[in-house]
């Protein structure tokens, strides 16, 4: 593929995430399943080869990577249950007390994909789980997306305006959550720790969470600090199902309220990085500004 092409392809990639990428908002931005199957796979481009028809020798076993082999004596025993992890992730963030206080929030923060010099400038109105959000890629155009109640439009440069429905719309309502972890079980049927790793050093405890339509979600806390520090997913876009890890660099106290400020997002085709700019803890929002538009309202 061509500079020119691949740039284009990734804006395309970009502004498919920008429908459909979950919120990262107080511990959360949640919708983590494993990495993807076969059948997760993103959708190949059209400048992609075909595969070969040819039956390929079976696959020698992967040799164990550093990370696998600097994981392999961590201690197992004394994991926390879920809900207990849950319950100390909820006090991380400020507790249960804070974030019933939060009513409205206004948030601004980019995505950058250095190796591209692409950036994209976003803006969330958020109130009571309602929101409006847009976002802006130069060379694309603006994206807008409304969330009022249980339904979820979207109008981008590529699919116009469109209703977002199916598991994308169950991904962007988990997400919607301020904090996933408080209501966890309004989105899951089950969640299981399963192992203690090292991450840079650190402790972190893997839980997996699934869905009643059996899809898994994998999130991940430092031991010490209970807060969410890796997600390992497939998103589905307009696109198809793209396969990524977030992981959350850097939190900052906004008045008692912990945020992820700086997290890197790891696609299959490039990195972005994300960083808050601003946000706002209970502003005026005005009024009118989270509704559905005329034209999603003529769509129904």
């Amino acid at each position: 593929m061509n500079p020119i092409m691949r740039s284009n392809s990734l804006r395309k990639t970009a502004l498919s995430l920008l429908i459909g990428l979950p919120v990262l908002v107080g511990s959360v931005g949640c919708d983590p399943p494993p990495a993807a199957t076969p059948d997760d796979a993103a959708p190949a481009t059209a400048d992609a080869p075909p595969a070969s028809t040819d039956e390929a020798p079976a696959a020698e076993p992967a040799a164990e990577t550093p990370a696998q082999d600097a994981n392999a004596g961590v201690d197992q025993g004394n994991l926390p249950k879920a809900e207990e992890l849950f319950a100390a992730n909820v006090e991380a963030v400020g507790g249960k007390a804070k974030i019933e206080t939060i009513k409205t929030f206004y948030r601004e923060d980019t995505m950058e994909i250095p190796a591209q010099k692409i950036k994209i400038t976003n803006k969330m109105w958020w109130s009571g789980g309602d929101f409006y959000a847009e976002a802006d890629m130069p060379g694309m155009g603006v994206t807008k997306i409304w969330k009022v109640g249980d339904a979820l439009w979207s109008k981008d440069p590529i699919n116009g305006m469109r209703q977002i429905t199916g598991k994308e719309l169950e991904q962007q309502l988990r997400s919607n959550e301020l904090v996933v972890t408080a209501n966890w079980q309004a989105h899951f049927s089950k969640a299981e720790t399963k192992a203690r790793r090292m991450v840079d050093g650190k402790p972190v405890i893997d839980v997996v969470l699934t869905t009643n339509g059996g899809e898994e979600v994998t999130m991940s806390f430092d031991e010490e600090t209970k807060l969410l520090v890796e997600q390992a997913f497939v998103q589905d876009t307009p696109q198809g199902k793209i396969p990524m890890k977030s992981i959350n660099e850097e939190y900052k106290d906004f008045d008692g309220f912990m945020v992820p400020v700086k997290s890197t997002v790891d696609m299959t085709v490039a990195k972005i990085v994300g960083n808050v700019v601003t946000f706002e803890l209970n502003p005026k929002i005005e009024k009118g500004k989270i509704k559905l538009p005329a034209e999603a309202k003529a769509k129904k």
